[in-house]
């Protein structure tokens, strides 16, 4: 599913009472708030779907694929997300 998709998705679920636009809108909030939330206190929860966390990739040792030669990769962060027993049910299903 695109963004899009869900935006449209939305739409109909609406019936109307909302426009694409705004829809548009609330869904481009949403995703600032999630980001947010994972910048400040590094992680954002919604109970039945999962748990978005910062995870911190610590420095290794890579290669360069061209040319072969070592080099140390820095420290990094990522994000993870666990789902909940309830999403695992339902995609299992």
């Amino acid at each position: 599913m695109t963004r899009k998709d869900l935006v449209d998705r939305l739409h109909e679920q609406a019936e109307g009472t909302l426009s694409r636009a705004r829809i548009s809108v609330l869904v481009d909030q949403l995703f600032e708030h999630i980001s947010e939330s994972l910048t400040d206190e590094g992680r954002f929860s919604l109970p039945g779907f999962g748990t978005f966390t910062v995870h911190v990739r610590s420095g290794r040792p890579g290669r360069n694929p061209k040319t072969g030669e070592t080099i140390q990769l820095p420290e990094s962060n990522t994000v993870r997300f666990k789902p909940s027993a309830a999403l695992r049910d339902r995609v299992n299903r």
